[in-house]
């Protein structure tokens, strides 16, 4: 009985420190795959709006330029598309595009950049993407809301613990098993 007890508790407290250390882990590895396939999609959106974008850039064509931009964000994650100008101005944007959201807040760089932003409770992944027609120069800039992302993460948590709990079970319902066979 006493090795039961020993190696029991040892057990126990192996499987405790595994449900504690593991979900966390899980939820990381799924949230920063999720980012990174909304980072893709922003891209895959970027890429099929540019040629359109900088040709109705170029004739200044407010109007059309909004309602491209609205467009694309139809997409689910998209929450808004904005153009910040080379002077850091947002001079086109979509309705949605948060109020309190300044160019400044985006990384404008010669390349493509992504950043995380926390606007009020809302956690937002902005993409950057320099844009140069022939008469204007400036960034797109893609907002995503990553309330899925963190959803997904969530769920990954708690899947988890799940598992982990089942095979707990699992692995003592043997032990019982073994024990009373033995």
């Amino acid at each position: 009985m006493k090795f039961i007890l020993r190696y029991g508790l040892a057990a126990l407290l192996i499987v405790i420190a595994i449900i504690l250390i593991v979900p966390p882990f899980a939820a990381s590895l799924i949230e920063r795959w999720s980012q990174s396939d909304v980072e893709s999609r922003s891209v895959l959106a970027f890429n099929s709006a540019l040629d359109d974008f900088t040709a109705l850039l170029e004739e200044h064509n407010t109007k059309r330029i909004v309602t491209l931009f609205d467009r694309m964000a139809l997409d689910e994650q998209l929450l808004a598309v904005g153009f910040c100008d080379e002077n850091g101005v947002l001079f086109y944007k979509t309705k949605d595009m948060p109020k309190s959201f300044t160019c400044k807040q985006a990384t404008l760089r010669k390349i493509p950049t992504f950043s995380t932003l926390r606007l009020g409770h809302s956690r937002l992944l902005v993409s950057s993407f320099p844009v140069a027609a022939p008469s204007e120069h400036g960034h797109l800039i893609l907002v995503h809301d990553l309330a899925l992302v963190e959803q997904r993460g969530a769920e990954a948590r708690i899947w988890t613990i799940v598992v982990l709990i089942g095979v707990v079970f699992l692995a003592a319902a043997f032990a019982v098993l073994v024990t009373v066979l033995l």
